[in-house]
């Protein structure tokens, strides 16, 4: 009964966040005008963004050691009384739509299913294998799901992600790039906790204090470092950059053993990783609404936040598969080493292909993000109009 009752909240949490996130992006958009203060509110709320997973290990292992797990969960209650408080105080109450929308449910249902059955195959493979029915048929069937909510989108009145949104190719590229950047920082902080507390034999409360240096990087490098990089150059060269510190950083970890210290080889791989992804978000967060209109200022930050939640889901059960399967082949071609080592070579094997994909959002950056540091040009402009028209 607690397995049950404790998913069903789980989801209940992550509805009620998909629906939060995206709102909070659109009041930026709309709130702040083209140039530096929305440059720095997007800054700001990137920083918050990214930084709170590694806050979150913090303050998790602090009350895991000292209370219990499920306070884990209870301090979400305390901490959503402050902003609802805020809304209630600071939001205007929204404008009536000029005409109502319905909900796009075939839609809903393809894609929420498609990527769950996606997320499954590739967790089936951890214990199953690649080459099983179930893993096959579940990833097959994601892919076929996904397809079809594609197809949807193209022909319904209200589509859930209407495909002018992808279309634009700075968005694009914001959209694809941010899930690479995701897919590897939430696999390796994973990685990363499992090697601080079953190889190093760290307690949960010390994990959680090991991991300021990349949560304070992260602030860093979007609230501070990727603002400013952003009045000098362009948006492609900020993410590409970013994105190729923290694959530099991640490929760092790769030295570590069971008997590696903390500093300053770990320290300085969580500071690369946190500033490189801090960085490239920041440009990436702001194109998530480039071009748009107020009428799809909501879709399109939904988009993003999207983006990065899929990016995690599929970049954990994906990268924990491969750290398993390596780890276990380890095992199995050298019989006389400790368990110890054969995680780290797990872990190893991991950090390359997180790497790897950190690799290809910079390039994805640099092939599609166009945006230059002062805002769209007039010929970049027009087709934004043209599109927003059409929205409305």
């Amino acid at each position: 009964m607690e397995i049950p009752c404790l998913a069903t909240a789980r989801a209940l949490q992550g509805l009620f966040a998909a629906l939060l996130a995206p709102a909070a992006l659109s009041l930026i958009s709309l709130a702040f005008p083209e140039g530096k203060e929305r440059a720095k509110a997007f800054g700001l709320f990137a920083a918050i963004i990214t930084s709170g997973g590694a806050i979150g290990l913090l303050l998790g292992g602090l009350l895991t050691d000292y209370l219990s797990w499920r306070w884990a969960l209870f301090i979400n209650i305390p901490l959503s009384l402050i902003p609802v408080a805020g809304a209630w105080a600071y939001v205007a109450r929204d404008a009536r739509p000029q005409r109502s929308t319905r909900l796009d449910l075939p839609g809903t249902v393809l894609a929420t299913v498609g990527l769950v059955a996606l997320v499954l195959g590739f967790s089936e493979a951890n214990s199953r294998g690649w080459s099983d029915g179930i893993t096959l048929g579940a990833i097959g069937l994601g892919v076929i799901l996904l397809a079809a909510f594609a197809l949807v989108q193209a022909r319904t009145r209200d589509p859930l992600l209407p495909p002018r949104i992808l279309t634009e190719r700075n968005r694009a590229g914001a959209y694809l790039s941010a899930t690479l950047g995701l897919l590897s920082l939430f696999a390796v902080t994973l990685f990363l906790t499992y090697y601080l507390q079953a190889v190093k034999g760290y307690s949960p409360a010390l994990t959680g204090v090991a991991f300021l240096p990349i949560a304070a990087a992260q602030v860093i490098g979007a609230s501070a470092l990727g603002t400013w990089l952003l009045g000098r150059l362009s948006a492609r060269t900020v993410m590409a950059g970013g994105y190729l510190i923290a694959a530099a950083s991640v490929l760092l970890m790769t030295s570590l053993d069971a008997g590696t210290p903390f500093a300053p080889t770990l320290l300085v791989a969580q500071i690369g990783l946190g500033v490189g992804v801090g960085a490239a978000l920041l440009p990436a967060t702001s194109l998530a609404t480039y071009g748009i209109g107020p009428d799809d200022a909501g879709v399109a930050s939904a988009t993003i936040n999207v983006s990065q939640q899929v990016g995690a889901s599929i970049g954990v059960a994906l990268l924990n598969t491969v750290a398993t399967n390596a780890t276990a082949g380890y095992l199995a071609a050298h019989t006389t080493v400790t368990r110890s080592v054969a995680l780290v070579h797990g872990y190893q094997t991991a950090y390359v292909w997180a790497a790897a994909f950190l690799i290809a959002a910079a390039v994805v950056s640099l092939l599609l993000v166009s945006a230059g540091r002062r805002g769209p040009s007039r010929s970049e402009q027009k087709p934004a109009k043209r599109e927003t028209t059409g929205a409305r």
